[in-house]
């Protein structure tokens, strides 16, 4: 709706002066810009912004602010909780969801911001006035006002795209909660395969030098050395390349949680999240489909997508009433009051915003039909998820008893080697295997953490109740 004061025409005696009245406008317009927000340059310099990226530290203040104020205690050891929680605070993907936070905030402020009057004024000067005075005042105002609730309505489209950006904030926290966990398991598995691999290369290197010893001394032939040396040179390479394994997986660590490989250098981690055994049992599978089918971030950010187009349609179908143009206006002329009222509006004769509607109405079945897409594909992962780290579960069991006989079997192979009953060769053989059947094991038992951490992507929130799920919306 607009209000519109029509110009009215001041006339003034000759000998009046009329620079006060000239002067109104413009003080008042002088008066309004002074509440005015100023601008302020931000310059982006990808230099600065380097830098800013190579001083991240682990040590930051406010950093530890912030693992303070979102329940997490500060000071080593870290923990997959504090170290989500620094990704939280330096991950380049949440400042971008902070931001969309932000400005959807802003945009709840503009869809409630009533319409400026404008204001308009025009000083005229007559040089045959007639013996009266040569000024004419001219006003014009235009107060804007809107039918059918339009206000609201756009106020309740704006609000529902907030509630969407926080639950988008809240996806993009998951979303760097699965990295870090999932490199943090890499980088584990990554120095124990380390390790092992170093035990299972020294044995080899005593059973070929062993073997070299013997061929030496004429007992065995060079065919049953050779094997021994190729083992033991192919030991060498793959400890050479899980040391570059363990070196791209710290790179990738840090890279999950927004820092560089040097800021986590000699940083105490505590791998606990991901080397412990997980429960025996999942929760009950009701309650992980009723978290992945109704409480995940990215489901409630559909359901709040959902309820925008159902605000834009109304929003649409209010504006086919027209908005009122009301002319209150008011003239002194030569010592009469003049007084006037017009009222006009757009008449809906042409197409009554159907276009406006119809895009509406095709937006709210798009958005209906967005979500259906989304549960559908979230069971089919929950799903598989939870099949996978059955299976894994399976595999790990096998493992497990593969690695137990081994033990025993390595038990007794050193039991029979201090009785003299076989020699020092059949002992490394057995400590080999014991080595290989340890490697396994570590592969399934990650190939579980891995499945673990699928069914919590799947329910976007972590099966341990003790860590965090949502971030704070501002660092």
């Amino acid at each position: 709706m607009h209000l519109k004061l029509t110009k009215g025409a001041l006339k003034f005696p000759l000998q009046s002066q009329p620079r006060f009245y000239l002067f109104c406008g413009p003080l008042a317009l002088v008066v309004l810009l002074a509440g005015c927000v100023s601008y302020h340059a931000q310059p982006l310099s990808a230099e600065k912004a380097a830098d800013n990226l190579a001083a991240r530290s682990l040590a930051d203040p406010g950093l530890q602010r912030f693992i303070a104020q979102n329940g997490g205690r500060t000071g080593p050891p870290w923990t997959l909780q504090k170290l989500t929680l620094a990704a939280w605070y330096y991950h380049s993907d949440m400042a971008v969801a902070r931001a969309q936070v932000a400005a959807a905030e802003a945009g709840v402020r503009l869809a409630k911001e009533r319409p400026e009057p404008v204001i308009g004024f025009i000083p005229q000067y007559t040089s045959n006035a007639g013996g009266l005075s040569p000024w004419t005042l001219s006003y014009s105002l235009d107060l804007p006002l809107e039918t059918a609730g339009k206000r609201g309505k756009r106020a309740a489209v704006a609000t529902a795209q907030e509630s969407s950006a926080r639950y988008q904030l809240a996806v993009a926290a998951w979303k760097v909660r699965s990295r870090v966990r999932s490199s943090m398991l890499l980088l584990w598995q990554a120095r124990e395969s380390e390790k092992l691999l170093a035990q299972h290369g020294a044995d080899q290197a005593a059973l070929a030098d062993l073997l070299e010893q013997r061929y030496l001394a004429g007992e065995i032939g060079l065919a049953e050395v050779l094997p021994s040396r190729i083992a033991a040179g192919r030991d060498r390479v793959a400890l050479e390349d899980a040391g570059r394994q363990e070196r791209l997986a710290e790179a990738a660590f840090a890279s999950a949680i927004g820092i560089s490989a040097r800021a986590l250098a000699d940083r105490p981690i505590d791998f606990a999240a991901v080397a412990n055994a997980p429960a025996e049992k999942l929760l009950d599978e009701t309650q992980l489909r009723q978290w992945a089918l109704q409480a995940r971030p990215d489901i409630l950010a559909a359901l709040a997508d959902y309820a925008s187009a159902e605000a834009s349609l109304k929003l649409e179908i209010a504006r086919q009433y027209p908005d009122l143009n009301l002319g209150p206006g008011y003239m002194w002329d030569q010592g009469a009051d003049r007084w006037s009222l017009g009222i006009g509006l757009t008449l809906p004769i042409f197409n009554l915003n159907r276009g406006a509607i119809a895009r509406a109405e095709a937006g709210r079945s798009s958005a209906a039909a967005r979500f259906d897409s989304l549960q559908s594909g979230i069971l089919g992962d929950l799903e598989s998820a939870r099949a996978g780290y059955l299976a894994s579960r399976k595999s790990e069991k096998t493992a497990e008893e593969v690695f137990a006989q081994q033990r025993h079997e390595l038990l007794t192979a050193e039991a029979r080697l201090h009785a003299g009953e076989n020699g020092r060769t059949e002992w490394l053989g057995s400590r080999l295997l014991y080595d290989e059947a340890a490697s396994a094991q570590l592969a399934a038992f990650v190939q579980v953490q891995a499945g673990m951490g699928a069914v919590e992507d799947a329910v976007q929130r972590p099966l341990n109740q003790e860590d965090p799920i949502y971030p704070s919306p501002k660092p």
